[in-house]
């Protein structure tokens, strides 16, 4: 099966579309989104409504739990909360009932795959991982041989054997095919559609091929000044505008 997966979407409807067209051409059959739809961008509303058409299958990102209050938006920079109440406002009560209902992970026994925004070691707390610690904190709650993750907006692999440290992969990245061995367990962030911060200002995309296991990250070029006008048009903080020119 090809699954096409989404990273954190923040509202970027440029990106997006781009990311679409892609994923539209190589024939995906199933679209995973790893959370945060919502928040920094301003679209909210398009975003929602295209991952619904699309019947993609989406779990809770932060941004999404503190527009509906299922988190305090206390705990977010202030361009974060800025973004959080302007998102809150600009949003139809189906749109925030929809977030709202978002499953914190998901599971896909048939194709053996997870999803969560964050570490699956609570994921409730929307814990980064950064690290290789972080990575084997989450892998020791992974039930699947494969878990995407988001919430960092950095592309990273790491693999485990039965019995062994968790490995970060440097061959995960753009353009370039990785297959899984048996008895490997994955833990991947597919980095972020709407907001990269690698210094790559594309947007990014990870496609899965299950029956081959083989993974392969993508990169997108999209008019990121299209996005910036609208922030800046909306009243939004400016350095939300600002960071898309230098994926940051």
């Amino acid at each position: 099966m090809k699954v096409a997966i989404l990273g954190d979407i923040h509202g970027n409807r440029e990106a997006l579309e781009a990311v679409l067209r892609e994923v539209e051409i190589w024939g995906a059959e199933r679209i995973l989104q790893v959370g945060d739809l919502v928040g920094y961008g301003p679209d909210p509303q398009w975003v929602i409504d295209r991952v619904r058409d699309l019947e993609a299958m989406v779990c809770l990102g932060n941004h999404d739990a503190a527009v509906v209050g299922l988190i305090r938006e206390e705990s977010f920079n202030p361009y974060a909360r800025a973004a959080i109440r302007w998102t809150r406002s600009s949003l139809s009560k189906e749109a925030l009932d929809y977030l709202g209902q978002l499953p914190i992970q998901m599971h896909f026994p048939e194709i053996d795959t997870q999803m969560v925004h964050g570490s699956l070691c609570q994921p409730e707390s929307f814990d980064y991982v950064y690290s290789q610690v972080a990575a084997e904190r989450s892998l020791d709650f992974q039930t699947a041989g494969v878990c995407f993750v988001g919430h960092t907006h950095l592309p990273c692999l790491y693999s485990q054997r039965t019995g062994e440290e968790a490995q970060f992969n440097p061959a995960f990245e753009e353009g370039r095919v990785c297959i899984r061995p048996p008895k490997e367990r994955w833990l991947v962030n597919v980095g972020s559609v709407g907001q990269p911060r690698d210094q790559d200002t594309r947007a990014a995309w990870v496609r899965w091929e299950t029956g081959e296991n083989e993974i392969r990250l993508e990169r997108v070029l999209y008019d990121f000044s299209q996005t910036q006008e609208k922030i800046l048009s909306l009243g939004l903080p400016k350095i939300l505008a600002e960071r898309l020119s230098h994926g940051l």
